[in-house]
């Protein structure tokens, strides 16, 4: 009997097509080379101007669930390599920029955040808090105490991929927003008594910590630890103030000599040191029980 030819799947053959693919790279000139990279580019931005604004938004927010998942589960290894290359291509973007580009960079104040060629992006209303995502690749605007607006960093002229309306607080405003080392929630400061706590992707309120001191209406900041486990707070009373971020729940007060307000409260990034400040500074470590 005459044997019977074995098909090829789908998947086999995309391998294979695959494979050579990659041999033809592999030989390519550096102008073929540079022509095909334009062309793939040419196409992606063909894709997003045809894309409605559902379409784009729904884009935009898995890009970034899926730049989360992967820090989760990367290795500290993997992201001190990744940062490292993150801050050498942002170096030599900033070699190879001109004067005029230059004039272009994102920095932000009350009432507007610059980041457009002539320098502005009106915003509207009389304060905003501005910051950007562990990835960079986007910023979050508070606007008026009630509005968190999402932008992406390449194409935030076309306004905001995702907007979050949140109930006003009664008496105070909002002063800082910062998202959690993990990208997973963000974290909005008061001049008031309270701090909140919701998640960056649906805007949902998750926690709100109270039961610190700020009879003073001053801007008192807050951080996570970095883990994104425990948020810090300070206190016109002197003290820093520590909840868990999961429960809500207060676990610690620290005490210290601060004589006055604590407006200044960071956690170092990579090694278990806290900082807080009023006109001097305290640094704080663990203690482990040795009984333990």
């Amino acid at each position: 009997m005459p044997k019977r030819k074995r098909g090829i799947t789908g998947d086999v053959a995309s391998r294979r097509e695959a494979i050579r693919k990659r041999e033809r790279r592999v030989v390519e000139t550096e102008e073929e080379r540079r022509r095909r990279l334009s062309t793939m580019a040419q196409r992606g931005q063909d894709r997003r101007a045809e894309e409605t604004e559902e379409q784009r938004n729904s884009r935009l927010s898995d890009m970034t669930q899926r730049g989360q998942e992967r820090r989760a589960e990367e290795t500290e290894e993997q992201r001190n390599r990744r940062l490292a290359v993150m801050g050498q291509r942002s170096q030599q973007r900033r070699a190879e920029e001109t004067e005029e580009q230059r004039n272009k960079n994102t920095f932000w104040g009350e009432r507007n955040v610059y980041v457009s060629d002539n320098g502005v992006m009106h915003l509207p209303g009389n304060r905003s808090v501005v910051n950007y995502d562990p990835e960079g690749l986007i910023f979050a605007v508070g606007l008026n105490s009630e509005l968190v607006k999402l932008y992406d960093l390449k194409s935030f002229d076309k306004g905001p991929f995702n907007t979050f309306k949140l109930p006003q607080d009664k008496g105070c405003d909002w002063t800082g927003l910062k998202f959690s080392p993990d990208g997973k929630t963000i974290l909005i400061s008061t001049n008031g008594q309270v701090i909140h706590l919701i998640d960056a992707f649906q805007g949902t309120p998750l926690q709100e910590f109270t039961g610190y001191i700020n009879n003073k209406g001053m801007p008192l900041e807050a951080s996570f630890s970095p883990d994104s486990q425990f948020i810090f707070s300070g206190s016109t009373d002197g003290r820093v103030h520590v909840w868990s971020a999961e429960t809500g729940i207060k676990t610690a007060e620290l005490f210290c000599d601060h004589t006055g307000p604590v407006q200044c409260v960071q956690f170092n990034p990579k090694y278990m040191l806290l900082a807080s400040a009023c006109t001097n500074m305290a640094f704080w470590v663990p203690t482990v029980d040795d009984n333990m």
